[in-house]
């Protein structure tokens, strides 16, 4: 799976940005011939699916051209929108050249979401773009970026989700990147007993249980899940293994989540997918793992599950700790199953 930064152009500014984007397009950004040779070059590689993301990737000029595109020419594509602008006229199209999902972020009752998004209607655009798009047939599904204060609302969420019914439910949590930097208090703490996780954890195991037809899972910055409680079986970081990610200027990160220019892999304006993919140095962190990489203080040394997960979400271990296999949170640890 590939994920396509179409803009860093937003209409919404979260507190929770990893990529502090803001309401302008930047000169940079690639044009619409250099996406399509992008997502030509990712099928002639037989990329499973690709995500058009942003910032808000409806703001993008090229967005409906390249959904259309991308239907044409035989790649499977799906996209993740805040909902705010998405209009009928889209969502028609969206109806003649289907995506396998669409993604919207849905953060909690509204007066947290609208917080943490900054606008007093981002909830109510939210919730009625997921009707439209569920009306149209399409498949949909929901984004929650879980914080030191909105967690408690799960409950209250997988009421609403239930009503929309929505196809999928993925939790994952807020990192410190981007402006969530500048609102660290909102961060979970990743400090003793890790209380706060834990209760994230027993919720998510709770719904999952009683309510199946969500199709909840939590996401990789969950790290190791032996049992199952919070997401199905899961086979470590993705980062330059399974996905890759594609900047708005061209620039290739093994994610997008690690969106430093020191992960920056190659260009696309520069070198083809398939040269900047197969080089075997460039994913080496991860695609070469080797359990003598993992820092001595990091609390995955001596784990079990350490070659199959690789020291968890490299992003997370990244963004909290400075260096890679040192992820924070992971269920299993706290579950004292390792």
């Amino acid at each position: 799976m590939v994920i396509l930064e179409l803009t860093r152009r937003c209409n919404l500014s979260c507190l929770h940005c990893g990529s502090s984007c803001g309401n302008s397009i930047s000169p940079d950004e690639l044009p619409f011939d250099q996406w399509a040779d992008i997502i030509r070059q990712l099928a002639v590689i037989n990329v499973e699916k690709i995500v058009f993301s942003g910032g808000e990737a409806t703001t993008s000029p090229h967005f409906e051209n390249l959904i259309q595109f991308a239907d044409e020419i035989g790649v499977r594509y799906g996209f993740i929108t805040n909902g705010f602008n998405l209009s009928d006229d889209q969502i028609d199209l969206l109806k003649s050249y289907p995506p396998f999902a669409v993604g919207v972020s849905l953060d909690g009752r509204a007066a947290s979401h609208n917080k943490m998004r900054g606008h007093p209607q981002s909830y109510i655009k939210a919730v009625d773009a997921l009707l439209r798009l569920k009306r149209a047939g399409i498949k949909t599904a929901v984004i929650t970026t879980l914080n030191s204060f909105n967690y408690p609302e799960l409950p209250y969420l997988s009421s609403v989700l239930q009503n929309l019914c929505v196809d999928a439910w993925q939790i994952q949590l807020a990192m410190p990147m981007g402006r969530m930097k500048e609102n660290d208090e909102w961060l979970l703490s990743v400090k003793g007993e890790q209380e706060q996780f834990r209760e994230i954890c027993e919720i998510i195991a709770d719904i999952r249980s009683e309510h199946p037809e969500l199709m909840m899972s939590a996401a990789d910055c969950f790290g190791m899940d032996s049992f199952g409680l919070t997401k199905g079986d899961w086979e470590g970081c993705s980062a330059g293994i399974y996905t890759l990610g594609i900047k708005s200027n061209g620039d290739v990160l093994p994610c997008l989540s690690l969106y430093d220019d020191k992960f920056i892999c190659g260009n696309v304006c520069e070198k083809t997918i398939a040269e900047i993919w197969e080089n075997p140095d460039a994913f080496a962190f991860n695609s070469n793992f080797d359990s003598g990489q993992v820092a001595l203080s990091s609390a995955c040394v001596g784990c079990r599950q350490l070659d199959k997960c690789r020291g968890g979400c490299a992003s997370m271990s990244q963004t909290f700790n400075g260096h890679f296999h040192d992820s924070p949170f992971c269920v299993d640890r706290i579950n004292e199953l390792t």
